[in-house]
């Protein structure tokens, strides 16, 4: 597929993505010329519910890229393609549920703290995944925390 797309546009870099946590990064990193990796720190795991990765430091991250970079000298820029910014809601919409579930899975203080370990971690850029549940917050739920934080970071 790789070389699919590169036949029809050699102009742009290919970014390829995989797993922040649960990856090596390695094949997915072979492929491309930028890397994206996912930056979930709440996740659900099969018959064990809700964990965090709170534990990994952002150093782990910024590791992990040199050592990717180090190995693949095609990587030419190692970038956060989705930090958890919403909560993990295991298959149904994110607005499914009540509000105090919601910020249960995923408080403003937490919101705040994902970005501040993203910009810890240094990578030249960072997306944030759940700008449709601000903005739901926002205009629905009366809730406009969220929005108004996201719009000190942009």
């Amino acid at each position: 597929e790789v070389l699919f797309v590169r036949s029809l546009d050699s102009s742009r870099p290919i970014v390829t993505t995989d797993s922040g946590e649960m990856s090596a990064w390695l094949m997915s990193g072979s492929q491309g010329d930028i890397f994206g990796t996912t930056m979930y720190k709440v996740v659900r795991g099969r018959g064990i519910g809700f964990y965090t990765y709170d534990f990994l430091p952002a150093v782990f991250y910024r590791k992990k890229a040199a050592l990717l970079k180090r190995l693949l000298p095609n990587v030419r820029d190692v970038i956060v393609v989705e930090l958890q910014a919403e909560p993990w809601t295991a298959g149904m919409a994110v607005t499914t549920g009540t509000l105090d579930r919601q910020f249960r899975r995923f408080s403003f203080d937490r919101f705040k703290r994902h970005i501040q370990y993203a910009r810890n971690v240094g990578y030249s850029q960072t997306y944030l995944w759940g700008v449709e549940w601000w903005a739901w917050l926002k205009e629905k739920a009366g809730h406009p925390e969220f929005w108004e934080e996201a719009k000190k970071v942009f």
